[in-house]
């Protein structure tokens, strides 16, 4: 949801006589692949009072950091990541695919994927294209020494 349409929700609702208070987010949370979240603020009948206002006044905006702005991207886990892991382990295995799709070779990549997934913490697909499609996704190149042939040559399920 973008800033403007938020401001736009609340001069909508405060244009009705209601008063909105505390902060006004929209949540995005992934749970096994599955989106879960939504909108929440809390209303109040009437007008803000005086204190309120400069209270809202004088609280400044929260900034993200670059790191917690890249966590807070509408960004979908890889789809190879156990069902069985927690969020947590589940939101470390893909940063750590991620990393290694952007940093290593075709070799190296289907050789660490092979171990994660003996230690129970990856589920690959038969299908070599359906493999290559979702490493493409999350950020291996595909351009030179990483086509879809190189990957077959490497990828053992």
């Amino acid at each position: 949801m973008t800033e403007k349409r938020m401001q736009e929700m609340l001069a909508a609702l405060s244009s009705g006589g209601i008063h909105v208070a505390g902060d006004f987010v929209m949540e995005k949370n992934i749970v096994h692949n599955v989106e879960a979240g939504g909108i929440g603020f809390q209303i109040v009948r009437g007008k803000e009072s005086e204190e309120e206002a400069e209270e809202r006044a004088e609280t400044p905006a929260p900034q993200l950091s670059p790191a917690e702005g890249r966590q807070a991207r509408d960004e979908e886990l890889c789809h190879f990541v156990h069902p069985s892991l927690g969020d947590e382990e589940a939101r470390r295995v893909h940063e750590e695919l991620g990393n290694l799709v952007r940093r290593q070779s075709v070799r190296d990549i289907c050789l660490y994927l092979t171990q994660l997934k003996r230690n129970g913490k990856l589920l690959l697909p038969q299908s070599v294209k359906m493999a290559y499609a979702e490493l493409v996704r999350i950020g291996m190149p595909s351009g030179d020494g990483f086509s879809e042939k190189t990957f077959q040559k490497y990828y053992k399920n």
